[in-house]
């Protein structure tokens, strides 16, 4: 009888801890993006001044530019947050908490909340930018958006080439934003990386 009692016992206690852990991974799920979020980060980004500024800087054929044209791109993808050093994610308010994890442990953790917020590919319908704008002088930058998750919302962008001979093999330049958010879905900072590699 005893036996059954303390079966039941612990039964119960380990029922108990699994509810806590399961709420605690799903406390932080990620939040589906809709076509408002992605033109109001789009425009958010396009008036980033030092941003763009700093582009500029960084790719020189960007400086002839008349303007920099970002367009979104439909498809929302899963996007690691492995791209950014450490030290640009501690300072974000959820990762703030980590900053006294080695740079290993970090690693590993980082790893651990990618694979909680891993989702599925899926389209949101834009609207078609226009073409007109798209003139010589003018530059395309397409953004390619995650999911937000730990109020955070990365974004890739990819500078469009024009292709001047066939015979070259152009690879796009790429980099990553950063947006972090408040509880009151306002924009509180952003970090970028200028270029990644791959």
């Amino acid at each position: 009888m005893k036996k059954i009692n303390y079966i039941l016992i612990g039964i119960i206690i380990l029922e108990f801890f699994s509810c806590k852990i399961t709420n605690s991974t799903t406390e932080n799920k990620t939040e589906k993006l809709t076509k408002e979020n992605i033109e109001r980060l789009t425009e958010y980004i396009s008036k980033d001044s030092i941003f763009t500024n700093k582009l500029k800087n960084y790719f020189p054929d960007l400086k002839n530019s008349s303007e920099l044209i970002f367009e979104p791109i439909g498809t929302i993808e899963f996007l690691r947050l492995s791209n950014y050093r450490m030290e640009t994610l501690i300072n974000t308010e959820f990762y703030r908490k980590y900053r006294d994890l080695t740079y290993s442990e970090f690693e590993k953790f980082l790893n651990e909340r990618d694979s909680i917020n891993e989702f599925l590919p899926y389209r949101v319908s834009l609207d078609e930018t226009d073409s007109e704008q798209n003139n010589n002088l003018s530059k395309r930058i397409l953004l390619r958006f995650s999911e937000r998750a730990d109020n955070l919302i990365n974004i890739e962008y990819i500078i469009i080439n024009k292709k001047v001979d066939e015979r070259i093999v152009y690879h796009p330049r790429k980099g990553h934003y950063l947006i972090e958010f408040d509880n009151e879905n306002n924009i509180i900072q952003r970090f970028y990386i200028l270029r990644t590699v791959g």
